[in-house]
């Protein structure tokens, strides 16, 4: 009788497997049909210019090994774009860049796509090197991301007009003013005025030339290309997003910065150790006061004529003098404004005068 009984469950158990097997090759699709339906849903998504989400079913579509149309490709650079992995993104965006030709419907697009994931690439690879960059130098820089923003005010002084729309790409700016004890390990000796401040407060009482000569000797000794920010850089990220006149308002407010009338325990009396207010948007400190800050730009009377990509401006104007910005210790807080300027001969040394360092994006 128990034999009866295990013969019996073993054969239900056959018939089941068998039963089962014969449903999944009932509902298996073939591999076209599958993929084809892939590519609707595909379809039905990036026609609303939705790529997030994509990527596994462009993956199941290759293991499938079908027959794919032309522009299959192009939609994975996009979906891999959008996803934030520009190396995949190149990859696939060049794949049919190159199969497709010029003539092709996505071409410009994806053409404008593919340079969009090289920067992007590169931009990821700059900001991995920038922790060892930093502890290599000992100054610690933010990568500044690119973007536009209207440079000047309408409100402030004739120096600061016209207003005008500038286009600023990627760049990476020191995250305080260089300091006392930077400077003392690059260039060997201290010319601040307030020495009793300590290392960390600002080096000033430094010359536009000084500071060539210091960003010389620190490219000598690390092998890198630092160099002072642009005006339109420095304005750009000390308004971080902003259009008030300060990053965080129109209004000085107390203790949000280093100046006379600031608020600050420091106010009108000497500079204060970097970071000791709040940062901006972009994690900048100090953008407003401590110390006014060369920029590379030789001086102009007014923004006519301005370059609108974020460069220096070299030519015209009054080469004999330089232009420093963000105000200081020592003087009012409209004097901190995000478009406040200054000009000043390049061999001038005040103790109201210090700088950050920049670097470009390669």
């Amino acid at each position: 009788m128990n034999r009866l009984r295990i013969h019996l469950l073993c054969r239900i158990l056959v018939s089941s497997l068998l039963l089962a097997a014969a449903a999944t090759q009932v509902h298996a699709l073939p591999p076209q049909v599958e993929a084809d339906m892939l590519m609707q849903e595909i379809g039905e998504s990036t026609k609303a210019g939705k790529y997030q989400g994509l990527l596994d079913k462009f993956e199941r579509i290759e293991a499938l090994r079908v027959k794919v149309p032309e522009s299959f490709h192009f939609h994975w650079g996009k979906a891999a774009l959008e996803s934030g992995d520009p190396k995949a993104a190149m990859v696939h965006l060049d794949l049919y860049l190159s199969k497709a030709g010029s003539g092709a419907k996505f071409y410009d697009e994806a053409l404008a796509a593919y340079r969009q994931a090289r920067e992007a690439a590169e931009l990821a690879a700059f900001k991995r090197n920038l922790d060892a960059i930093n502890q290599r130098t000992g100054i610690e820089l933010v990568l500044i991301p690119a973007g536009s923003f209207d440079m000047g005010s309408n409100n402030g002084y004739a120096d600061e007009k016209p207003v005008h729309r500038v286009n600023v790409p990627a760049f990476a700016l020191g995250k305080y003013e260089v300091t006392q004890g930077q400077w003392k390990a690059v260039m060997g000796n201290n010319p601040s005025k307030f020495t009793s401040c300590g290392d960390n407060c600002p080096v000033e009482s430094v010359s536009w030339n000084d500071v060539q000569q210091f960003i010389q000797r620190l490219n000598q000794q690390t092998g890198l290309n630092f160099r002072l920010p642009t005006e339109a850089e420095w304005e750009y990220a000390a308004r971080a997003g902003s259009s008030t006149k300060y990053s965080w308002g129109d209004n000085i407010g107390r203790n949000n910065a280093n100046c006379d009338g600031c608020g600050s325990r420091w106010d009108d009396k000497s500079t204060a150790p970097v970071g000791s207010f709040a940062p901006n948007a972009f994690g900048l400190y100090d953008m407003h006061g401590n110390v006014r800050e060369w920029v590379q730009d030789v001086s102009h009377a007014n923004y006519n004529g301005a370059p609108t990509d974020g460069s220096a401006w070299m030519s015209g104007g009054d080469s004999s003098r330089r232009v420093l910005r963000g105000g200081s210790w020592l003087y009012s807080p409209d004097e901190l404004r995000s478009a406040n300027r200054l000009g000043d001969t390049p061999d001038n040394r005040k103790a109201t005068f210090g700088f950050r360092i920049a670097r470009t994006v390669p």
